[in-house]
């Protein structure tokens, strides 16, 4: 038996509420952390929302049953990021998924997106400073990381 594994079909699936799935609509935005890199967040996009409840109580009587009646969702991350972050973004990797039940409500801070250095950005030059010892020292921005590297 031979098992073909699409590596650029990268997406995680999420189970969230009917009052959560509700609002949820194709194209939202999302994000997702994964726990091999924890700190770090993604940017993923919404790309299915059941129609049908997945899993529910054996029986759905009242407003306070409804609520357990779970929706599969699917947060899809960009090919683009996938292609850079292909060594931690892969398949079979665990991790979390958020969504907003509100498209206009800004991210919380700790999930802004926060991406590690893929070690593909080549570093801009920012500015050429001088080591207390007289060498030149290029100070770089790293994009991947989004962070200053020194260099020789």
């Amino acid at each position: 038996m031979l098992t073909l594994l699409d590596q650029s079909d990268v997406y995680m699936t999420i189970f969230v509420p009917a009052s959560v799935a509700g609002p949820l609509g194709v194209g939202d935005g999302a994000r997702f952390t994964l726990d091999p890199l924890p700190g770090y967040v993604f940017p993923a996009q919404i790309t299915f929302v059941a129609t049908e409840a997945q899993f529910t109580p054996k029986t759905v009587e009242t407003a306070e049953e409804r609520e357990k009646l779970m929706f599969r969702v699917k947060l899809w991350a960009d090919p683009e990021l996938q292609k850079r972050y292909e060594k931690q973004v892969k398949p079979g990797v665990r991790g979390i998924g958020y969504v907003r039940t509100r498209y206009d409500a800004a991210w919380p801070e700790k999930l802004a997106v926060k991406l590690p250095c893929s070690g593909q950005s080549v570093p801009t030059l920012v500015k050429q400073t001088k080591h207390a010892m007289g060498r030149r020292r290029l100070l770089r921005w790293c994009e991947g990381c989004r962070t200053a590297i020194a260099g020789p």
